[in-house]
């Protein structure tokens, strides 16, 4: 009978040091509002921070092109392999706070594209979003005054041999 709570004890003992990881949305960026530079998503459940903003190698262009708007986020993180790089892009529609686009692969005038691709040792793979499943960008800010442009995104992509990358939960609050 003592071996039993010995071995009982050694059980509870290993059980505890183990420890799960899980990474979650709590794992990334806040979602906020205030200009913050942040950008950050899940990645077939796997959080992908950028570790570069504009400026850098994670790319920031906003521009205003005979009063139509030009988007242009790119995303990546150096320390990651395959390098992850995510892209948003939205030419010729109007970006207003609180409006919610659908995003398709190729960047077109009067759309909203994303693309997710990884980069390794000069080969990448491109995933690409199904024209019959487009995702989602919904812009939570917008503030041409104070040069702020915020939103969530998501969508689902694969390559041409079938892998898939679930893009969820993404959020990114930017300076301009």
């Amino acid at each position: 009978m003592k071996f039993f709570y010995v071995l009982l004890l050694a059980f509870a003992l290993l059980g505890a040091g183990c420890k799960k990881e899980s990474i979650t949305a709590d794992d990334l960026p806040p979602i906020t509002q205030t200009g913050a530079n942040t950008f950050g998503c899940l990645i077939n459940g796997k959080a992908f921070i950028t570790d570069a903003y504009a400026g850098t190698s994670s790319a920031l262009a906003v521009e205003f092109d005979k009063g139509e708007l030009r988007l242009q986020i790119h995303a990546s993180n150096k320390k990651l392999t395959p390098l992850p790089v995510i892209t948003i892009a939205a030419e010729g529609i109007e970006i207003s706070s609180g409006i919610t686009y659908k995003l398709y692969t190729q960047s077109t005038l009067n759309a909203a594209s994303a693309s997710y691709f990884t980069l390794r040792q000069g080969n990448s793979k491109q995933y690409d979003i199904s024209a019959s499943s487009p995702g989602i960008l919904k812009i939570t800010k917008f503030d041409a005054t104070q040069k702020i442009i915020s939103g969530t995104f998501a969508f689902d992509a694969v390559t041409e041999d079938g892998k898939k990358a679930a893009i969820t939960e993404g959020r990114f609050d930017l300076k301009y």
